[in-house]
């Protein structure tokens, strides 16, 4: 039996750039609200065009899917970068801890906050393997001490949902 779609494409612009879907552009305005350099559709692995590659370092697949599921219709490329397959949205996995998407083996990559605990300043945001060892894929760092704020994040999509949401002419 062939599984519904969550979310049917709906082409959309942002940023200048026609996104093939609305999932898709309002993860790049969820990428630029963090910071994160991206470019869509970056590279041809024959056939398969990634959606996103962030920061240089990690090529991201979105796919309309909530959770992670193995037997989801995806090939485990070959390329140079680290893959991350991405749903419609962040998830709460627990303790407050956010998801941003899964490897192939459905490891999640967590988002990371890195605060000055001085200052309680916000430096940056970075993601990470949950079972590695905690390499920021984002800022080239070794560190497992982050905090996590889903409702922050929350925020954060629901802005980039704004952003990229159908206005009339």
């Amino acid at each position: 039996m062939k599984k519904k779609k969550l979310h049917s494409n709906i082409p959309t612009k942002y940023a200048g750039i026609e996104f093939r879907s609305r999932t898709e552009a309002r993860w790049a305005a969820l990428y630029d609200l963090l910071g994160w350099s991206w470019t869509y559709e970056p590279l041809d692995y024959n056939g398969w065009i990634p959606d996103f590659l962030i920061n240089d370092s990690l090529l991201v697949e979105i796919k309309p899917i909530i959770f992670f599921e193995p037997d989801i219709d995806v090939i485990q490329w070959d390329c140079e970068y680290p893959v991350m397959l991405s749903g419609i949205k962040p998830n709460l996995i627990a303790d407050n801890m956010v998801s941003f998407g899964w490897d192939f083996e459905g490891d999640n990559y967590m988002l990371k906050e890195r605060y000055s605990k001085t200052f309680g300043v916000l430096f940056d945001y970075g993601l990470s393997l949950f079972n590695s060892d905690w390499k920021d894929l984002i800022n080239d760092l070794h560190n497992k001490e982050f905090c996590y704020n889903y409702s922050h994040i929350n925020m954060l999509y629901r802005e980039a949902s704004n952003k990229v949401k159908w206005k009339r002419k």
